[in-house]
């Protein structure tokens, strides 16, 4: 494999990881709306909340570069 092709590859999976994990903090941002809305406590969203952190801390590691493709699919696979 050349290196022009591992370079595309890698940036094909690291633009996939960026748009799942998009997708799931918008799926998250969007369940504690619903529950706030439904008048739940401050307390009651502190571990979905964390959650949302989270997910947007491994987001910024994807886009800084700071996470390795391969292991970043392993973790999401069996994490």
């Amino acid at each position: 494999m050349s290196a022009l092709t591992a370079e595309w590859i890698d940036r094909r999976s690291r633009q996939d990881q960026v748009e799942a994990l998009l997708g799931e903090l918008d799926e998250r941002r969007r369940e504690l709306y619903r529950l706030r809305a439904r008048g739940v406590q401050r307390a009651g969203m502190r571990d979905l909340k964390r959650n949302l952190l989270e997910v947007r801390r491994r987001l910024g590691d994807v886009v800084a570069g700071r996470v390795d493709s391969a292991a970043e699919g392993k973790e999401r696979a069996f994490g």
